[in-house]
């Protein structure tokens, strides 16, 4: 019995001691959100207007919070619609990297929650655009850490502690594959892309306040009995 506890308590400090070593690094970013595509090919680089956007100004998407939130318990599916803009520079660089400036993202829910609609909101001044020639994956970021002014906003996370913020999207399928025409900018292709935002710290989750907590227990229940109400005096 006691060698069984000696056990247990050498390999819970050896637990402990192990956790400890695994600091990350003070530059390290965290994930507190992502977005999938729910259709294909959704964004789109026009070489005549040197713009990369989404296809439309409202693709849907599934967003999804890695951190607890007042909307929704972490990694839980989101049906949304998502707004990208942004503007090339004039040429590509020597390694095939396009600057982007003015690039603007809004993520809106299908289904307003408690604070609304805002699930998150993008600003940048520059970002870039990475590609291959004739290859099939053209990565979009911007990080705070290299000079890119990445500014996020939700109504269901605050960012005021965050020092490092990075957006990527990625995707793997550029029709057609990455070029670079004859004005030395990429050729017009279209892709299916994925995001992933982070940040260092992780943002705070806007909590509720106890005012508000308590203004929705009251209107539940009143809610429910005029629902009630109606299907007795429709039957």
């Amino acid at each position: 019995m006691r060698l069984t506890l000696r056990k247990t308590v050498s390999l819970t400090a050896l637990a402990i001691a192990a956790m400890g070593a695994l600091t990350l690094p003070a530059n390290a970013q965290s994930t507190f959100a992502t977005f999938s595509n729910a259709s294909t090919l959704n964004f789109h680089y026009d070489n005549p207007l040197n713009t990369f956007t989404s296809v439309t100004s409202a693709i849907p998407v599934f967003f999804t919070f890695d951190i607890n939130t007042a909307y929704a318990p972490a990694f839980t599916p989101i049906a949304a619609t998502l707004n990208f803009t942004s503007t090339g520079a004039a040429a590509v660089d020597g390694v095939n990297h396009l600057p982007l400036t003015n690039v603007t993202m809004t993520i809106t829910a299908n289904t307003p929650g408690l604070f609304g609609s805002n699930l998150l909101t993008l600003t940048s001044s520059t970002g870039s655009m990475n590609g291959t020639v004739n290859g099939n994956a053209v990565p979009v970021s911007g990080d705070t850490a290299i000079g890119n002014t990445v500014i996020y906003s939700s109504a269901y996370l605050n960012f005021a502690s965050t020092t490092q913020r990075v957006f990527a999207l990625t995707n793997s399928d550029a029709t057609p594959n990455y070029a670079i025409a004859g004005n030395s900018r990429p050729g017009s292709f279209s892709g299916t892309y994925v995001g992933t935002f982070s940040s260092n710290p992780l943002p705070v989750s806007v909590v509720p306040e106890a005012g508000t907590v308590a203004l929705v227990g009251m209107v539940l229940p009143l809610v429910g009995g005029i629902l009630i109400r109606r299907r007795r005096t429709q039957q």
